[in-house]
């Protein structure tokens, strides 16, 4: 369920910003999840990088965006189904030079809309206070 959040996020983060379509550098990205949508909005959807690394790699995957500076990362699935990523250098030095570049800006505006209107129709309140949380903080950048 998370990941869809993070596919909203990053859709309104583009829709709000077209220009870093082709490459939103992942301490942005994680300096608005953290800062702005955790600090100032009391929204934590991730543990930490690692844990929003692992959602990222699965949106790459799907071909929603490409990553850069990726190469290199181990993923593997503990007995338990948990993921674990070992990163090829050191956590400050691998996130410095991630960066995302959205790919299918579409299908990541449809898979958006589709989170958003869940959130507006299944009556599960979390899901909208999760969805208002984001906008909130969307609508808060310059």
């Amino acid at each position: 369920m998370v990941y869809t959040y993070l596919v909203s996020i990053i859709a309104k983060y583009m829709m709000r910003y077209p220009e870093k379509a082709q490459r939103l550098q992942f301490n942005e990205l994680s300096d608005f999840i953290y800062g702005t949508l955790w600090g100032k909005h009391g929204l934590s959807l991730w543990e930490g990088k690692m844990d929003l690394l692992g959602d990222l790699l699965l949106g790459k995957k799907l071909g929603l965006w490409n990553l850069y500076g990726d190469a290199g990362v181990n993923a593997e699935t503990d007995g338990f189904g948990d993921r674990i990523l070992k990163l090829p250098t050191g956590e400050g030095e691998f996130f410095n030079n991630l960066a995302i570049e959205v790919t299918n800006m579409e299908q990541l505006r449809e898979c958006e809309k589709i989170t958003e209107d869940s959130a507006k129709t299944t009556g599960v309140q979390l899901m909208k206070e999760y969805s208002s949380r984001i906008n909130d903080a969307i609508r808060d950048l310059p």
